[in-house]
């Protein structure tokens, strides 16, 4: 084999690997870009729902919405009162 095959082939190999390496890196940031999706979906539920829900005058709900200390229990507040279907 001569140093111009030999070159050649490691041209090769290393042109596959990129392009391995690179489909992959975009595999990886598409799966993120879904993942990202997800979630921006579900905040844009939760406003909608929160949207609907806020403007009331029934003062007799409970409204463990308004008591909650952060926002991760405020999603999980508004998630646990759409699945039952409030407002």
């Amino acid at each position: 084999m001569s140093t111009t095959d030999e070159i050649m082939d490691l041209a090769d190999a290393y042109a596959t690997q990129m392009i391995h390496a690179h489909y992959r890196s975009t595999l990886d940031a598409r799966a993120a870009l879904f993942k990202a999706v997800e979630a921006l979906e579900a905040d844009a539920a939760r406003y909608r729902w929160l949207r609907s829900y806020l403007p009331s005058d029934d003062t007799s709900r409970d409204d463990a919405i308004v008591a909650c200390t952060n926002p991760e229990q405020v999603d999980a507040a508004i998630d646990a009162a759409m699945q039952k279907g409030t407002p």
